[in-house]
């Protein structure tokens, strides 16, 4: 590594169709000494218990009508990963590594919280309804009974099923992307993978679908907590906890997908934050040959395609300027008149907490 820091704990928090997985590859963290990404998928620990709450049907109804088996279950398999976690970051310290992994945002919020955010969100014309207080259930705080994390304070202000004290041990870097680029892309990949190839989408399932994946109420809620806890720190301490002796940044980071795509500059940025060697950066690599693609399953076949079967960065994937009333018609066309307006809706619903993220991105 570039420059040599005690090692350290970077996660990068995305959803679904923003780039995260281009940015994993263009780091080469696979190829820089002395990281681990803990396991194939780089991360995302608690995708497998979040993944099984949409066959369940848990996402199409209140928190409040969960049975209390149905919770304790899904609490039972968060904690399982929980461990996993711990195991690996244990690990990673005794043998003195860094660690870089990315989660997406939805695994790691309260399920009886993202629950109830989704029935409201599919009954009102605004995202940022107020989240309801959800019924008596099991304690979702991950780590114990008390939520304690190896001697680490157990205070719970966030959103997520993680302890403040256990946050404080992490470096975050917030990946997004313009909502009218990555929601129509995760409905085409969810037609193939969920609909079974079908284009007749019922508005609710888009509805639910795409507040439980693609809002980003839920990265700006966390975001706003990290940037308060960074700021208790003051400036000069937060930049010498980062490892970063040249100032080139302040956490939290936020990477915006366009800017990743449009060439190297953010990019180099970015890994001499995390303090890596740039010069495992890649920008160009070869298409993944037959054989692994086809020891893929299919879900991650179809939601890695793109970068499967790329060369290189694919820049007519960048958003530019969009006009949303355009791009609401040609929806309407692919998806249907109907999933077309819920998803316009969606998109329109996202945008302000969108603008809010990228007006502070990191830059060139």
């Amino acid at each position: 590594m570039e420059n040599p820091t005690v090692p350290k704990r970077f996660w990068l928090i995305t959803y679904p169709r923003t780039g995260s997985n281009l940015l994993v590859r263009m780091l080469g963290i696979n190829k820089q000494s002395n990281v681990t990404t803990g396991n194939p998928m780089g991360g995302n620990f608690f995708l497998p218990p979040f993944s099984s709450i949409w066959p369940k049907g848990l996402f199409k109804k209140d928190f409040a009508q969960w049975t209390e088996d149905e919770a304790m279950r899904m609490k039972e398999e968060y904690q399982e990963c929980f461990v996993q976690l711990q195991t690996l970051l244990d690990a990673a310290a005794v043998g003195g590594r860094t660690v870089f992994l990315k989660e997406h945002i939805g695994p790691l919020i309260e399920p009886a919280k993202l629950c109830n955010h989704v029935a409201i969100a599919s009954t009102c014309s605004s995202a940022d309804a107020q989240v309801k207080i959800p019924p008596e259930g099991p304690n979702w705080l991950l780590g114990g009974a008390t939520g304690s994390h190896h001697g680490e304070e157990s205070s719970h202000t966030n959103t997520t099923m993680l302890s403040d004290g256990f946050l404080r041990t992490w470096y975050p870097t917030f990946i997004i992307r313009h909502p009218a680029r990555a929601y129509p892309s995760y409905l085409r990949a969810l037609r193939e993978t969920h609909f079974e190839g079908t284009s007749a989408y019922s508005t609710a399932d888009i509805d639910i679908w795409s507040q439980g994946c693609m809002t980003l109420h839920w990265t700006r809620k966390l975001y706003e907590w990290y940037a308060a806890e960074f700021a208790l720190r003051g400036p000069a301490q937060a930049q010498a906890q980062a490892g970063d002796p040249v100032k080139l940044g302040t956490w939290p980071v936020i990477l915006d997908a366009d800017d990743i795509m449009r060439g190297t500059d953010v990019v180099v940025r970015y890994a001499r934050i995390l303090g890596l060697d740039t010069s495992k950066l890649s920008f160009s690599w070869d298409a993944a040959d037959k054989k692994q693609v086809e020891e893929m399953d299919h879900n991650a076949q179809r939601f890695l395609s793109t970068l499967l079967d790329s060369k290189a960065v694919d820049q007519g994937k960048i958003a530019g300027d969009i006009d949303l009333d355009a791009e609401s018609r040609a929806w309407r066309d692919e998806f249907g008149e109907a999933a077309g307006e819920t998803l316009e809706a969606l998109v329109r619903q996202a945008m302000r907490d969108y603008e809010f993220l990228k007006a502070r991105r990191l830059r060139a």
